[in-house]
């Protein structure tokens, strides 16, 4: 599948990983590992002991919160490699940058029963170049703990 063939990219990072993933990626993750195929635990293994900085950033709206924080509760143990997590409630398109050089961009389309149908794998040191400005844009304003944000509005009281 093209999440096994992209893994070993990500696994075999040298010096960076930046990772912007949505719900399509969660789906995807959960899909794998129900299948036995730990992406995150397999990619924690890679990362551990290499000093690789590998930062994400979770997107998610008031629809999607809910089942981020079911992920992070099922996969919270395979995210320790990570050397910095965010979140963020501006979505955009999933990728992840490789050593300032390579990206992956995730296809997700609501027609397909799976929604994950395909991830491309571009060798464009530009295109990494604006992926990596947008995303450290994106970090500086993201939430470093959930508990930042309240999900439900607040429900006027008696009167």
């Amino acid at each position: 599948s093209h999440v096994k063939r992209h893994l070993a990219r990500l696994a075999g990072a040298r010096r960076r990983v930046l990772s912007y993933l949505e719900e399509g990626d969660l789906s995807a993750i959960d899909r794998q590992a129900e299948g036995g195929f730990d992406v995150l635990r397999r990619v924690s293994r890679a990362a551990s002991g290499r000093g690789l900085d590998h930062r994400a950033i979770f997107g998610f709206s008031d629809r999607t919160a809910p089942r981020l924080l079911a992920f992070l509760r099922r996969h919270g143990g395979s995210l320790g490699h990570l050397s910095g997590l965010r979140y963020s409630g501006e979505l955009g398109h999933p990728f992840h940058v490789l050593d300032d050089e390579t990206v992956i961009l995730s296809l997700d389309h609501p027609f397909v029963p799976e929604g994950r149908f395909a991830s491309l794998l571009v060798h464009d040191r530009d295109l990494a170049a604006s992926l990596t400005q947008g995303f450290e844009t994106l970090w500086q304003k993201a939430l470093q703990d959930l508990r930042e944000i309240r999900f439900l509005p607040r429900q006027p009281g008696p009167s």
